[in-house]
């Protein structure tokens, strides 16, 4: 008997630690040097990534986002609607690059932000799958970035900080 109450105790006190829930809602600023990208965001070196503003909005049952990316030959604004159901739909990019998602669907999972992104690489469909989470007090986002294609594997780590307005 005195094993599970030993147990019990362990487990209560686990709890202690319990995940905290923040806020996606805001401006994020990318830091590339916290980051582990490998090669680059984008599969094409011309279209090099060095920056990377990402704004987060909750709406009814929705986050919007609007990722502003800004390198030496880049200047693109890609906007989503995710909703929170896990079905696939279209993001109505025209003409997306390969770091840009043809399609999403998102979910939480309890409060962590799960958004399985579709591309085009070379024309085939190549899945990827974020997590995002935030950091205990609030400031820092990582989304981490994993999927695997024909052509690649894809196992990333993009690095934010919450920007002061």
């Amino acid at each position: 008997m005195r094993p599970f109450i030993a147990l019990l105790g362990l487990l209560s006190a686990g709890t202690a630690h319990s995940q905290s829930c923040h806020p996606l809602d805001g401006a994020w600023t990318y830091l590339p040097a916290a980051s582990r990208v490998g090669a680059g965001l984008a599969f094409n070196p011309h279209d090099a990534i060095t920056a990377i503003q990402l704004s987060v909005r909750g709406v009814e049952n929705a986050i919007e986002q609007r990722w502003d990316f800004r390198g030496p030959y880049v200047q693109r604004t890609a906007q989503y609607q995710l909703r929170m159901d896990g079905i696939r739909r279209p993001t109505q990019l025209s003409d997306p690059k390969d770091f840009e998602f043809i399609a999403v669907a998102a979910e939480w999972q309890n409060c962590t932000l799960i958004v399985h992104g579709f591309s085009l690489l070379f024309g085939m469909e190549v899945t990827t799958t974020d997590t995002y989470v935030v950091s205990e007090d609030g400031h820092r986002l990582s989304i981490l970035r994993y999927g695997e294609s024909p052509v690649a594997i894809t196992d990333q780590r993009l690095v934010f900080v919450r920007a002061i307005p």
